[in-house]
């Protein structure tokens, strides 16, 4: 069949249309799941990142309901142990800023992203003034946050969780060797809370080892209170 020659322009275009036609949705669909890749990559590393941090954390694990074999311990909170987080939040921070395509984000992601991103450059940033804070205080200090963590998050079920309170128990003495050692360090440059607070946190301290059997009185302690408490609720043969 012979195509008359005014069609033939008309033909040509028309192939080239269908053509740019389908290399333009080619492109389109192969973006779109360079898109897809490079955001599932980033979220990926966001949740391993997060389960590493959890695992680092013996506390952030009880937070979160987890009971693993550091259920019995604290967070190292020494300042060597600052030291390691600024050396893995500035390895975080190039991973950002060298593995990963920004251009490829979805939106959502593009925003986890700019958050991660600004919140590592804070932290790197603001690690000078590390102990320009309060540790001890009258409102939230260590003094009574640990004793209220025992109280409140420490669950018991069996004798294992119970084992791991005695053990957390025993290890308070390090977690606050750590403590003195960082008010000692933020005294020496003179950052010390208001003299108004000395009283408080004092008061709250014996608070804490008031009754049996930090002395003689029949009045049992807060935590042995809390701990028998949680005890005599179990199902425990003799």
């Amino acid at each position: 069949m012979k195509i008359n020659n005014i069609l033939i322009p008309l033909f040509i275009g028309s192939v080239l249309f269908t053509s740019c036609k389908k290399e333009t949705t080619n492109k389109e669909v192969n973006n779109d799941e360079l898109v897809k890749l490079e955001s599932k990559k980033l979220n990926n590393w966001f949740q391993e990142t997060f389960e590493k941090d959890v695992a680092d954390s013996p506390m952030r694990q009880t937070y979160l309901g987890q009971k693993t074999d550091d259920y019995g311990k604290w967070d190292d909170i020494s300042d060597k142990a600052a030291q390691k987080e600024l050396v893995k939040t500035k390895e975080r921070l190039r991973y950002l800023n060298d593995s990963i395509n920004i251009a490829l984000l979805n939106n959502e992601t593009l925003l986890s992203f700019q958050l991660a991103k600004k919140g590592f450059e804070n932290s790197i940033s603001d690690f000078k003034f590390r102990f320009h804070s309060y540790p001890v205080n009258q409102m939230h200090g260590r003094q009574s946050e640990i004793p209220a963590f025992l109280i409140n998050m420490h669950e018991i079920s069996d004798t294992t969780d119970a084992r791991a309170y005695i053990s957390r128990l025993k290890g308070i003495r390090n977690l606050f060797l750590q403590l003195e050692e960082g008010l000692k360090t933020r005294g020496s440059k003179g950052i010390v809370p208001p003299k108004f607070v000395f009283d408080k946190v004092i008061e709250d301290s014996k608070n804490i080892i008031n009754g049996y059997p930090f002395n003689k009185s029949m009045k049992e302690s807060t935590l042995l209170k809390d701990f028998k408490g949680k005890i005599n609720k179990l199902d425990i043969a003799n």
